[in-house]
């Protein structure tokens, strides 16, 4: 490496190898470098060239395909939201530069897999709000279904436009108070209607996300099902080890 600092050794070499990306010197669709051919170049481990492959991978700069290697796949990393989630509340901030659009609405029933951490007595049946969720910019970075409870569904006239977060304005217009948020995280490809809203490519990678919004009884006051097209954002979980009793501390 051209030069020498206090960042972690991965950080180093996807910085490295971010420059020679954007500066042409690894040109799009060209093949990157082998595992131990980095690690000759730089003088690092496997597991320092694989976590600096994985940043890159993240930024959308290069594709890794098993059996294949990995290539460029772009010069310059398309905006993405990275989420760091450590709390509800992390959660919730994620919305606050964005905002919602509203395509359609519709009532549906849930089933007892849509809402596994239940509901008041005959509230299966939801109003479905579907819209997109677009950047300061004004792309999409997400598709959502949101399910409201039907006392809920005057929500509708404050959705179109709506910039933060959705619970929190259920929470300020019906008077109720969001508890804990359970999420569920699967892969999937866009079909081609999803695609189209999302200014994708029909049978591109998307994360779907299963969010129920809980109240302090474990109501579900949202279900939400969120598509997001796999390079415009990212999740990162951040989990801290509890001190065990009797462990050194």
């Amino acid at each position: 490496m051209t030069s020498i600092d206090a960042a972690p050794k991965y950080q180093q070499v996807a910085r490295d190898l971010m420059q020679a990306i954007e500066s042409g010197r690894l040109a799009v669709g060209e093949a990157v470098p082998t595992e131990a051919q980095l690690c000759d170049h730089y003088g690092v481990s496997r597991i320092t060239v694989r976590a600096a492959m994985s940043t890159l991978s993240e930024k959308g700069l290069v594709r890794r395909q098993p059996g294949v290697g990995t290539r460029v796949l772009r010069r310059h990393s398309p905006a993405r939201f990275v989420h760091t989630s450590e709390s509800v509340e992390s959660v919730l901030q994620f919305t606050e530069s964005t905002h919602f659009e509203v395509i359609e609405h519709f009532w549906v029933d849930l089933s007892a897999d849509q809402d596994p951490a239940g509901a008041p007595v005959g509230a299966s049946r939801r109003l479905c709000v579907r819209g997109l969720r677009l950047d300061p910019q004004g792309q999409p970075i997400c598709l959502s279904d949101l399910h409201f409870l039907p006392i809920h569904q005057s929500i509708l006239e404050h959705l179109p436009g709506l910039a933060g977060s959705v619970i929190l304005k259920v929470e300020k217009v019906f008077g109720v108070t969001l508890h804990a948020i359970e999420q569920q995280f699967e892969v999937a490809k866009l079909s081609a209607a999803q695609a189209r809203l999302l200014e994708a490519k029909r049978g591109d990678a998307a994360m779907r996300v299963q969010r129920w919004h809980q109240d302090a009884k474990g109501n579900t006051l949202i279900y939400s099902v969120n598509l997001y097209p796999s390079d415009r954002y990212v999740y990162r979980l951040r989990m801290q080890r509890s001190t065990l009793e009797g462990s050194p501390g």
